[in-house]
């Protein structure tokens, strides 16, 4: 002072050292929880999930009593999955064409005309690697699709060299006229297949780089395939005996076992010559007659379908382990009411356990329980991805249950979520509250309408209507509409006095900003942090409305008027989102459907 007393900060201030305030709460089967996630870049996902595992087994010996890891979901399961059933597949196909070829031809064309299977996809995936696409879920799902075309050409162009060596020709006449024989067609069916999944490397942004994989690998195949059948198969059956028999003399366990496929090579020309070649004569002579019963066949099928006497649907509903439930608030709904809500959804959970498991057809290994792990979570959606993001919304939250395998307990994820529901009831005041499951899939609702224009109040008031006569329908639930207002706020509107104080609207925000929010004063360094210093009213004065009134505004020459002097304030519902599409305001109605 000008008396040189000494005037302290902690005089004029309440100086309060603490963290930013951060309404997040993560709890894993009722306890808090801090979560980790692993991302494998250019490393084998399995590997790195097993590296995982075992440290996880490694690092629980060694934590205090009470803590513990857990793993609350691994991708890399259905990976692993699709691994096994394109391992099985293959193993499955390779035994059946060897066996079926065996019975009906001879065992050396069933033999190299099974290793097509394998030459086919081993060759395909090393296509796949040179080009750089890793071996992952749309991959597998490619060489899955591709398993039962791969064969085909094999299994013709044998057939037609096995059939001129019957005939008599030489082996190496037998390939030659073989392979002219049906090369032209195999090549056509070959190529139109692989035309169909060309127009797959035209999608563009984020899906078209994941799609790409899967045309890659089906075209690889293909491509190894027909290399296989028309160079490699003939090559290696240009030295094919001329019956299907051993040489005679034999006797034991081999001679009836040779007895067996005259048998069956016998029974297969019978049944060519005495069943099939007279049937495909008919049909020939009265094409017409048969044509038409086609038509009316497919005319019938197609009726059947358009009728709904057999359902259509294009993506249906896989059983998953994960089902989630997030709940939505309007926002600056209190972190307490969230907080209430989600542990009322997480109470639901034992219900909806203990009636699945009460019904008929449930089969849970002894010792197991059919939810083995519960997150909630509070102000983040309980996704995937839940406690990952820097920001905290208090006004959202949910649940994410993981439920057994579903191939060991019999229970469909959307039976144990029409019962969590149930168990749930409804929440008041909510604004949205979604349980699904995670699927594969398009993303999005099964139902949803959205209402374009340009007078919202219009376009409100249609949504309303949607949703109400959404609602009336049966198999309908889970009615939203994303047109929910946010939460209230403060406009300001300057008066003219304002202009001759020289108070200009953005000195007026940043004013009443500074004062509610907090103006950064400065920032000091303490250590390795960075401390941020930021002024503004006490908490009691932030959430009292009655402080606007009493609030001051600084002028141009140091002094302090009213507010009310200088603008005039009203208290609207704001909004949350603004969606817009083309130009005109946009409204979306969704709802799920019990299909």
């Amino acid at each position: 002072g000008s008396d040189g007393q000494t005037l302290y900060l902690r005089d004029m201030a309440l100086i309060k050292d603490a963290f930013t305030q951060n309404s997040l709460s993560i709890r894993a089967n009722g306890q808090p929880a801090v979560l980790l996630n692993v991302l494998a870049g250019d490393e084998d996902t399995i590997t790195v999930a097993d590296t995982v595992r075992g440290y996880r087994e490694a690092a629980n010996e060694r934590l205090p009593e009470g803590s513990s890891i857990i793993i609350l979901s691994d991708n890399t399961e259905s990976t692993r999955a699709n691994l096994e059933t394109l391992t099985s597949n293959a193993l499955m196909g390779l035994v059946l064409v060897f066996v079926l070829l065996w019975l009906f031809m001879d065992t050396k064309i069933s033999f190299w005309a099974g290793m097509g299977i394998p030459i086919s996809l081993l060759g395909g995936l090393a296509i796949v690697h040179f080009t750089g696409i890793t071996l992952n879920k749309i991959t597998l799902f490619g060489l899955i699709m591709v398993l039962g075309i791969v064969a085909d050409d094999a299994i013709v162009v044998g057939e037609s060299i096995f059939y001129h060596r019957k005939n008599g020709a030489s082996p190496l006449d037998a390939v030659v006229k073989g392979v002219s024989e049906v090369g032209m067609p195999v090549l056509a069916a070959v190529l139109t297949t692989i035309v169909a999944f060309f127009p797959l490397y035209n999608i563009d942004g984020v899906m078209g780089k994941f799609i790409v994989a899967l045309p890659t690998a089906v075209i690889a195949c293909l491509l190894i395939s027909l290399v296989e059948c028309m160079v490699m198969l003939p090559a290696h059956l240009s030295d094919l005996k001329g019956t299907p028999a051993g040489a005679p003399g034999k006797k034991g366990l081999r001679a009836a076992i040779d007895r067996f496929h005259n048998f069956t090579v016998n029974s297969m020309e019978w049944a060519a010559e005495r069943i099939y070649l007279p049937v495909l004569r008919l049909c020939v002579q009265n094409r017409y007659l048969f044509l038409s019963l086609c038509l009316s066949v497919l005319i019938l099928c197609g009726g059947l379908v358009a009728g709904g006497k057999i359902k259509f649907n294009v993506f249906p509903k896989k059983a998953s382990n994960i089902v989630v439930a997030a709940v939505e608030f309007p926002e600056g709904t209190p972190f307490r009411v969230t907080r209430e809500a989600v542990a009322r959804i997480e109470a639901a959970v034992d219900e909806a356990e203990k009636e699945i498991s009460a019904l008929p057809g449930t089969t849970i290994p002894q010792g197991s329980r059919l939810v083995t792990n519960v997150l909630s979570t509070i102000g983040q959606a309980a996704g995937e991805k839940a406690g990952f993001s820097s920001s905290a919304s208090p006004h959202v939250g949910g649940v994410r249950v993981t439920l057994l395998d579903p191939g060991e307990s019999q229970v469909h994820s959307e039976d144990f979520i029409r019962a969590w529901e149930k168990a749930a009831g409804d929440i008041t005041g909510v604004q949205s509250l979604d349980y699904s499951a995670s699927n594969s899939g398009p993303p999005g609702s099964p139902i949803e309408i959205c209402i374009q224009g340009e007078n919202l109040d219009h376009i409100s008031a249609a949504a309303e209507t949607i949703m109400a006569r959404l609602s009336s329908v049966d198999g309908v639930s889970q009615v939203y509409s994303d047109n929910a207002p946010g939460k209230n706020e403060f406009k300001f509107t300057l008066k003219e006095e304002a202009r001759y104080l020289g108070i200009s609207l953005s000195d007026l925000a940043s004013q009443v900003y500074g004062a509610y929010y907090g103006s950064a004063a400065l920032e000091i360094q303490r250590g390795n942090d960075e401390v941020e210093v930021k002024v503004r009213l006490t908490e009691a004065e932030r959430q009292s409305r009655d402080s606007i009134r009493d609030f001051k505004v600084k002028i141009d020459d140091n002094t302090w008027v009213p507010l009310s002097a200088v603008a005039d304030y009203t208290v609207e519902p704001g909004f949350s989102t603004i969606t817009r599409k083309d130009g005109y305001r946009q409204v979306m109605v969704s709802a799920k459907v019990d299909t």
